[in-house]
């Protein structure tokens, strides 16, 4: 007799669909657009995730389910959203076993919400037409030699590039706590003085 497997506990949503507000759809109505409050209201966006494989069957135990992956979400890719549903993934169930024991159902994995290291306008227009300065001129010039060799072996090599930085990149860079408040502060005050404001 098959022993039972151990199932995994979350159903799963494997599809990533984005939903818009829909205008009227009489043919009088057809080319005339909805108003873009109505549009703003409406906007949802639901992202799914994976779902892990199930665990192979055998005699005296069964294989482990997958691991579930889940998503990684920009928190300024979803700001404009009114409703946002992002799934957890799901792990696979684990595999049956013809006399032993039956394997364990995977893990499913929760979504990561992140977010940029420093937040500002980037539409802006002086943003737009900054120049890109060297890495070793931007941290001569902010006092900030200490960290360069950090910064450039995790492969920045400009401000542009560290104005992409994740909100955990600089840790996983190996910056301490401290050198990462001086990191903002220099990012902050360079584009400051170039007409950006900054909002963290």
């Amino acid at each position: 007799m098959l022993a039972a497997a151990n199932k995994a506990q979350t159903p799963a949503k494997v599809s990533v669909q984005v939903e818009a507000s829909q205008g009227r759809r009489a043919r009088d109505d057809a080319a005339r657009p909805a108003p873009l409050a109505a549009i703003v209201r409406t906007r949802r966006i639901a992202i799914g995730a994976g779902r892990g494989g199930a665990g192979g069957k055998g005699k005296k135990a069964g294989g482990n389910g997958g691991d579930g992956e889940a998503s990684n979400v920009r928190q300024e890719d979803i700001a404009d959203r009114d409703d946002v549903q992002i799934d957890g993934g799901v792990g696979g169930d684990g595999g049956e076993a013809a006399e032993g024991q039956g394997g364990n159902g995977g893990h499913g994995r929760a979504p990561k919400v992140g977010g940029y290291f420093l937040i500002f306008d980037r539409n802006s227009k002086n943003f737009q037409k900054m120049e890109n300065m060297k890495l070793t001129t931007f941290c001569d010039t902010y006092f900030i030699e200490g960290i360069r060799q950090k910064l450039a072996d995790a492969g920045y090599g400009s401000v542009r590039a560290l104005l992409e930085l994740q909100a955990d990149d600089p840790e996983k860079a190996g910056l301490s706590q401290g050198q990462i408040n001086s990191l903002k502060g220099a990012l902050r005050e360079y584009l400051n003085h170039r007409g950006v404001a900054v909002t963290n």
